[in-house]
């Protein structure tokens, strides 16, 4: 498509909707998903579990509030300063400017989706404590229900370590 003249249109189209917009929204959505939601209190244990060091308050302050808040202002300020995608002096029509919002919502949608699937299927309410049933946590081992995971650090490694022929 590149080699015909239409396709750096097309492109300039994908890279404005893509990069611009979808990746805000991604950053946004990972960074409420990961500091809020999961929380900045199991993302340390997390890491303590696997580095042996808690991570320091630096890290916690930036993940919990730093993160959020300077993703919002950028997606914000993106949306403000939007202006629909060009090439060179040409202006994209209304009915282009519609298909690069569809590119756009191609990746932005799955999230909110994904989402919503998640509360609809799994048991429970949005509302109960950390110490749900599914996750009692006790010392370095994580049990959890069968048929969604079990997560355990004590596990015997095999003296001898195994030979590839790679």
């Amino acid at each position: 498509m590149a080699v015909k003249r239409v396709g750096i249109y097309v492109f300039q189209l994908m890279d404005h909707y893509t990069a611009i917009v979808s990746i805000m929204f991604l950053a946004f959505f990972e960074v409420i998903g990961v500091c809020w939601l999961y929380g900045v209190k199991r993302l340390s244990s997390n890491l303590e579990e696997m580095t042996g060091k808690r991570p320091n308050i630096f890290f916690r302050v930036c993940w919990w509030v730093i993160c959020p808040v300077l993703i919002t202002v950028i997606l914000v300020f993106s949306v403000i300063q939007f202006k629909p995608a060009r090439y060179e002096n040409y202006v994209y029509p209304p009915w282009a400017q519609g298909v690069g919002w569809l590119i756009a919502l191609a990746s932005i949608i799955w999230i909110p989706i994904a989402a919503v699937h998640k509360f609809w299927v799994l048991p429970g309410s949005f509302t109960e404590d950390e110490e749900s049933p599914y996750y009692k946590q006790k010392g370095a081992i994580m049990e959890v229900i069968p048929n969604v995971a079990i997560i355990s650090s004590i596990v015997p490694l095999s003296e001898k370590p195994i030979q590839t022929n790679l």
